[in-house]
């Protein structure tokens, strides 16, 4: 049996813990891992040394094309694109619904499973499918397995005090860490060296500073960065003894050894909340009013910041409504501390199996590969025809075979449709253009 998993490298520590656990506890399941060009499977290797014990690499376009008929899964934690369809698409998605739901109908059609995270999640993914589709399709699934990427912490994989050791900071201290979104009118683009200055002047206090992936893209990309370099804008402060500024990718180990989470609509607050520790919210007025209403047209997104799906929580943490009230947030932060009542709360809402998640997950992958390998080689031949027809298919093959053409029409199409605005209910593409608000 083959489970194929298409991780772009910027997801992969969302399925690390799960393809981990899928190959040690069910080696009948053959692991591919697509991916769309040798760079990118260099860049996974870079952060999992050991990914050739569970599984091996493929291009991405064989996913779609090339496979006969044995029983498959496929498995991915981006929920927009493409993804084959003669054999069950899951989506394990990349982190807890914390800025707006963005699945058009076509989404929704491409996948047969989603993995839920817990109960908030749940009830998120049915009301979307109840205003926007009458309800759960027929063919789609929610499976509540929990959130695997979580496991690690909240089994205590992490030490703090080697954790800080190692980054060269006094576990003696208190320790922030700030983790903002990357999007525009989050924290990071609106002030963020003016909100490091801040965090870096309380000096009792050790600060880690661990940006989103997404800022780890080129200087140049203006939608994962704003065309800024964070890593150069912020280097100033790697000189003070109490900042430790992250070039990894993982940030489950500084959760582990931070004491207080200073975020803005960022879903790593759900994270930190499962255990059990404060989190300070700064608040981004700017990313309801404007960067939501691009997406949101529609919608009056100001009012948004009341709610739970849009402001990653922030109705469990402490709102700093500006840069002046932040100190004493954090402060007041400090001072709650640690509260396992306010765990298991959190756990009890965001997740499903907690510290099991990652078996959780790999259990359904192997039982929905055993259901798939009970289907007749017709139907999956039929399955098989269907995808190699559509017009979603034979757009990846053309922009992998050739993409000067690709884009060449592209715009072609966009200067003949002339599009302004954009059906995020009706229109898949226009949601995978603007991925991951």
């Amino acid at each position: 049996m083959k489970a194929v998993f298409h991780i772009p490298p910027n997801e992969y520590t969302f399925v690390e813990t799960l393809l981990s656990i899928l190959s040690r506890k069910y080696p009948d399941v053959d692991i591919l891992l697509a991916v769309g060009s040798p760079q990118e499977a260099d860049a996974i290797k870079a952060l999992s040394p050991n990914i050739a014990d569970t599984g091996r690499f493929i291009p991405s376009s064989r996913i779609y094309f090339l496979f006969p008929f044995p029983a498959q899964v496929y498995v991915t934690p981006e929920q927009y694109g493409v993804t084959p369809r003669y054999y069950p698409s899951i989506c394990c998605f990349h982190g807890q619904p914390s800025k707006g739901l963005t699945l058009a109908k076509g989404l929704v059609c491409n996948f047969d499973y989603f993995f839920s995270y817990g109960p908030f999640h749940t009830n998120v993914l049915k009301k979307f499918l109840d205003k926007n589709l009458g309800g759960i399709p027929p063919h789609l699934e929610i499976r509540e397995v929990g959130y695997p990427k979580s496991d690690r912490v909240i089994q205590g994989h992490w030490n703090r005090e080697e954790v800080l050791r190692g980054i060269g900071l006094d576990p003696e201290r208190k320790t922030l860490i700030y983790a903002p979104a990357f999007n525009e009118g989050a924290s990071l683009r609106e002030f963020g060296p003016q909100l490091v200055g801040i965090l870096s002047s309380m000096e009792s206090c050790n600060v880690i500073i661990k940006l989103s992936v997404d800022n780890f893209s080129a200087a140049s990309n203006e939608y994962a960065n704003g065309g800024v370099n964070w890593f150069e804008a912020l280097a100033s402060f790697e000189a003070l003894p109490n900042v430790y500024l992250s070039r990894e990718r993982l940030v489950d180990p500084y959760l582990a050894a931070a004491d207080v989470l200073i975020t803005d609509v960022s879903s790593v607050s759900f994270e930190f909340m499962v255990l059990g520790k404060p989190v300070v919210f700064i608040d981004t007025p700017c990313f309801f009013s404007r960067t939501l209403k691009k997406y949101f047209p529609h919608e009056d997104t100001e009012k948004w910041r009341d709610r739970p799906d849009v402001n990653a929580g922030r109705e469990f943490g402490i709102v700093a409504q500006n840069l002046e009230e932040l100190p004493e947030a954090i402060r007041t932060a400090l001072a709650k501390g640690y509260n396992k009542d306010f765990r298991d709360r959190m756990r009890e809402r965001l997740l499903y199996n907690p510290g099991c998640a990652a078996e959780a997950a790999a259990d359904a992958i192997h039982d929905i590969l055993l259901q798939e390998s009970r289907r007749g080689i017709l139907a999956r031949a039929v399955r098989y025809l269907h995808n190699i027809v559509r017009p979603a298919a034979l757009k990846v093959l053309l922009k992998q075979l050739a993409p000067g053409l690709f884009l060449r029409l592209r715009a072609l199409k966009d200067i003949i449709s002339k599009r302004v605005d954009y059906d995020f209910i009706n229109r898949s593409e226009a949601v995978h253009d603007r991925k991951n608000i």
